[in-house]
């Protein structure tokens, strides 16, 4: 499952500007209980509560819920009034004004008062310029942040793990960052994989620097065993298979500890030759993947993957909400030409993926076949040996597994 989203890596950085104007935008990422991106706004809002107008109030962090108001009104908890706000997206003024409740109130550093207001009704048109803001903002927010080159991070070589040893590396890092995102428990030899990995066609693809694995993320294929997303959203998958789509899944993502802070744009690498790699050997259609829906934010505003099914628990991952959502490889290119064609080619996503040769990629010698990794001794020590997996593998499963082999 493809749970740890690509803002993980950047814990540390609670805010980030974004650009120099009057109406200053930040991007806030979401600590663990919140379930919705946040827009830190530092932009002027009118706060209207019975007879009462306060001009000039500032607001941040807002998201389709509510948001954070600073006045030097002194407002109970409980008020109700209707909250005002006008954001200029695009060279075009959006306003939105809601119906709020003031849920928290809390001491401020340059106004008296910070207000927690939760919006209690917008009306249609309302709840689209409040969306239309949210997206305008925060999609500004993560492309500028994900495509700032870091030129003193040493630039990662990247490949397909075919050894043992760069294996084991990959399945240590997913495992110790799950653990520490308190996905799992810590498990014995600290690998985390699971029984699709055991498929020939199975590919971990990883970033190295010298002999170290930095970073990696697996491609998974449809197979007999279906995918692991199968295991939470099999009927919005099952749409797609109807359709006669070849789909895959991207999955156990994970950067070394230590290294998250490094070159931002490692991830973005990764996923190009991932797409490369399952349009040129498999010809594939669609590409999903299952995450935190706090993370989502990387995925729908920097790469415009589109969201499937409702938001689900996975009791495999201690009870952790997820949620689906798909990049269809046969139309997202146009998509992502139109959405950043003001961009310059250093923050150009589709000038990154579909048009830049990347010379640290490294493709297997044999260009005309997609590589397999597996053999019958790899697969006796990361399945029997360090792992229980195939011993907790039903006979019928196991027998469909190794038939490839044989």
């Amino acid at each position: 499952m493809f749970f740890l989203e690509f803002t993980t890596a950047f814990q540390s950085v609670k805010t980030m500007k974004l650009e120099k104007s009057q109406s200053k935008t930040y991007i806030t990422y979401p600590k663990e209980k919140r379930h919705h991106d946040r827009a830190f706004l530092t932009i002027a809002v009118t706060v209207e509560i019975g007879e009462q107008i306060i001009q000039c109030a500032e607001c941040s962090n807002l998201s389709q819920n509510g948001m954070l108001i600073y006045t030097d009104q002194d407002i109970s908890v409980g008020t109700r009034g209707t909250v005002t706000l006008t954001k200029k997206c695009s060279k075009r003024n959006y306003t939105f004004s809601a119906a709020f409740e003031v849920v928290r109130k809390e001491k401020n550093k340059t106004y008296k008062y910070g207000l927690g207001i939760k919006f209690r009704q917008l009306h249609e048109e309302d709840e689209k310029s409040l969306r239309y803001i949210l997206d305008y903002s925060l999609t500004r927010a993560f492309r500028k942040k994900f495509f700032t080159i870091n030129k003193n991070a040493k630039e990662l070589h990247f490949k397909i793990a075919d050894t043992k040893e760069e294996l084991e590396q990959a399945f240590n890092i997913v495992h110790d960052t799950y653990v520490k995102e308190g996905y799992i428990d810590p498990q014995p030899y600290g690998m985390r994989l699971s029984i699709y990995h055991s498929l020939p066609f199975t590919t971990t693809f990883v970033g190295k620097s010298d002999d170290e694995v930095i970073i990696t993320c697996t491609l998974f294929l449809e197979s007999e065993l279906g995918l692991p997303i199968d295991k939470m959203f099999s009927e919005e998958i099952n749409k797609l298979r109807k359709n006669q789509r070849l789909i895959a899944e991207i999955g156990a993502f994970a950067v070394r500890p230590g290294q998250k802070n490094q070159n931002v744009n490692n991830v973005i690498h990764l996923h190009k030759m991932i797409i490369e790699y399952a349009t040129k050997f498999f010809n594939i259609d669609d590409l999903v993947i299952t995450i935190n829906p706090k993370h989502q934010g990387y995925y729908k505003y920097v790469w415009l993957f589109d969201r499937i099914g409702q938001e689900k628990r996975y009791a495999a991952l201690k009870n952790q909400p997820v949620i689906a959502l798909r990049y269809n490889l046969r139309t997202k290119e146009k998509q992502v030409k139109e959405s950043y064609s003001d961009a310059p080619p250093e923050r150009n996503l589709h000038h990154f993926v579909y048009e830049k040769k990347c010379k640290s990629f490294e493709w297997p010698t044999t260009q005309a076949a997609p590589s397999v990794v597996w053999d019958r001794s790899l697969l006796t020590y990361f399945f029997e040996e360090k792992t229980s997996i195939f011993h907790d593998t039903s006979k019928e499963v196991l027998a469909k597994i190794l038939k490839f082999y044989d």
